[in-house]
């Protein structure tokens, strides 16, 4: 397996639907749903705070389905406000 750290921290910022994004967990479900990518938060590795760190897991994709990935996710952090 081959893992990907990712610190997304856009926390305070507003989804299209008007939500605000205060946890991990809320990040974690929002880029699920908007960009079709699924995150897997630190807590689940036991740190215990919402700092924004994600992990990735891109050992079992392909560098296209990574490169097809990375828009989907930039767009969806664009709509924020």
């Amino acid at each position: 397996a081959i893992y990907l750290s990712a610190r997304i921290h856009p926390f305070g910022k507003r989804t299209r639907e008007g939500n605000v994004l205060n946890t991990n967990e809320e990040v974690r479900a929002w880029i699920l749903a908007a960009a079709q990518i699924g995150i897997i938060p630190f807590q689940a590795f036991g740190v215990p705070d919402d700092a924004g760190w994600f992990r990735l897991s891109v050992g079992a994709v392909s560098e296209a389905q990574i490169a097809e990935a990375m828009p989907r996710l930039e767009a969806a952090l664009a709509t924020l406000t």
